[in-house]
């Protein structure tokens, strides 16, 4: 390398460290903000000592432009390990015990190499080396400074290899900025080591290596925030969130997985406590049908599953997209119990009777209009079933016993029709019943079995006096009638008859037949 060359990349290397530092000024806060600061200034007085060294014109000014050049080259090291520990949250009083401990040794050095002149303790000989066109000043190092130089080497040996075990086992979402640092520390250990070898290394400044460590770490605090809150405890992060979270690349392969997607999986997958970085996600999804479901639909996908103890869950995979190139998919488990729970505590209040747990006048008809709207040529059939003297059994029981009644009978109804149809609560003591694809034959024996069932089976109030009850059963059996309310006073009409014949009987109605069957069971 000519001079003017070498005093160029000096210079360059100097601009360049200026231009970062008050790039970096504004993120000095930043956690290794200060840091890296403190590492941009040493670095710019090592490019002008350097380039003072090469401009003076005797032994004695190079000599002392080359003892300052030893602050940065002892300090750079130190505050990259200041950085490194930061960034791997270790203990940060440890780490200041150690970097004071550090720099009282870099200044032990530096003073001895500044008073070298009277006690030469540290330099056999000095003298101008030629290298090119090139005049430096050449050093015969003593013991003692071989020492201190062994010393510096470890130290950055031992940043070097922390950070490259560290970056080889961080996860894919910190790996870049792992690097990033090992970078910063390892250009200046190529470059020191390269001077021993070759003389290519020897002729290149050091402040260039230094400041391509300075551009890695520039770019990793301040463009990937290195020091702030995501790389250091995006674990703790993903632990903390409600949601299960798990994310694959795009060969399937998981990068993370949080311990509530492990727990809210696990009834489901029995093994997914297992479940960690590195893994195939088809050893675990592949078990469930609906997981395995998702993992072979598209691009998005969506489901609701519910475990043996009752547990609700939403699963969603949603692809991760990065400038048009899909690198893996996102999988997000919520627990939606307490919102199903609310919506079907709601769903009730709406579409059931409070008393019974049947369905309410409203909601009935409604099923029944929509069954009758997609119904063809299939018979259908409506029941009114009214409790026969019902204010008797309030006056003489209390309604308390009356509520048990209703109760009673509603089970019963349930119980007796329910596999061919649906049954709701009218109103009072007046129930009804639905039969979609009624045959005449299943609606009478319906009907008849409610009027056996009610006849034989007793109540018992609260002092324990027995009674019985009866009920009085109005229907119509039809495909042609489409009109709700048509349909229901005819059936209304059918249930007068039962009562005025004498209660406890069923008054059936076929419509297409025009004729009227009065029955006592």
């Amino acid at each position: 390398m000519v001079e003017s060359e070498y005093r160029l990349a000096l210079i360059l290397s100097l601009f360049f460290v200026i231009a970062l530092f008050l790039l970096s000024y504004q993120h000095f806060k930043v956690r290794g903000g200060r840091a890296f600061g403190i590492m941009t200034i040493l670095i710019s007085i090592l490019s002008v000592t350097s380039i003072a060294e090469l401009l003076a014109s005797d032994l004695t000014h190079k000599l002392f432009w080359r003892n300052i050049q030893q602050i940065p080259l002892y300090f750079v090291p130190i505050t990259l390990f200041y950085i490194m520990s930061a960034f791997l949250k270790r203990d940060a009083k440890k780490t200041i015990r150690l970097v004071t401990l550090f720099s009282m040794i870099a200044l032990v050095y530096v003073l001895l190499i500044l008073t070298d002149p009277v006690h030469q303790l540290m330099r056999h000989d000095v003298y101008l080396v030629e290298t090119g066109e090139l005049m430096r000043v050449g050093v015969d190092a003593t013991e003692l400074n071989r020492l201190f130089s062994s010393g510096l080497t470890l130290l950055t040996f031992y940043l070097a290899l922390t950070m490259l075990f560290k970056s080889l086992q961080a996860r894919r979402s910190t790996k870049v900025q792992h690097w990033l640092i090992f970078t910063a520390i390892v250009l200046p250990l190529i470059h020191g080591i390269g001077t021993i070898f070759l003389d290519a290394f020897d002729n290149t400044p050091y402040a260039v290596s230094f400041s391509g460590g300075a551009l890695a770490l520039f770019y990793g605090l301040f463009r990937y925030r290195l020091m702030e809150i995501w790389p250091a405890a995006s674990h703790l992060l993903y632990e903390h969130l409600n949601d299960g979270i798990l994310v694959t690349d795009g060969n399937g392969e998981i990068i993370q997985v949080n311990q509530r997607m492990k727990r809210y999986l696990t009834p489901f997958v029995s093994d997914m406590k297992q479940a960690s970085s590195g893994d195939d996600i088809l050893k675990y999804f592949s078990r469930d049908v609906t997981l395995n479901r998702m993992m072979e639909a598209g691009e998005r996908a969506s489901e609701q599953i519910e475990s043996d103890d009752h547990h609700h869950l939403t699963v969603e995979k949603l692809p991760i997209i990065e400038r048009n190139e899909k690198l893996g998919y996102l999988w997000i488990v919520k627990d939606i119990t307490d919102q199903f729970l609310k919506e079907e505590f709601l769903w009730k209040k709406a579409t059931e009777d409070s008393l019974t747990g049947l369905y309410n006048r409203q909601f009935f008809f409604e099923q029944v209009e929509e069954k009758i709207a997609s119904a063809e040529s299939e018979q259908y059939c409506l029941l009114l079933l009214d409790i026969d003297f019902f204010k008797k059994v309030n006056d003489q029981y209390g309604h308390f016993t009356g509520d048990r009644v209703l109760e009673g009978f509603a089970k019963l109804m349930k119980a007796s029709s329910e596999t061919a149809g649906f049954v709701g609560r009218i109103g009072g003591e007046e129930f009804a019943v639905f039969i979609p694809d009624a045959t005449d034959s299943a609606a009478g024996r319906i009907g008849d079995h409610i009027m056996k069932e009610m006849r034989e089976n007793p109540f018992e109030d609260e002092k324990g006096r027995i009674f019985y009850c009866t009920v009085s059963i109005g229907g119509v059996v039809t495909n042609s009638i489409s009109n709700i309310d048509q349909l229901y006073q005819l059936c209304d009409r059918n249930l007068y008859e039962s009562k005025h014949n004498g209660r406890d009987r069923m008054t059936l109605e076929f419509k297409e037949a025009k004729k009227v069957v009065d029955k006592k069971a």
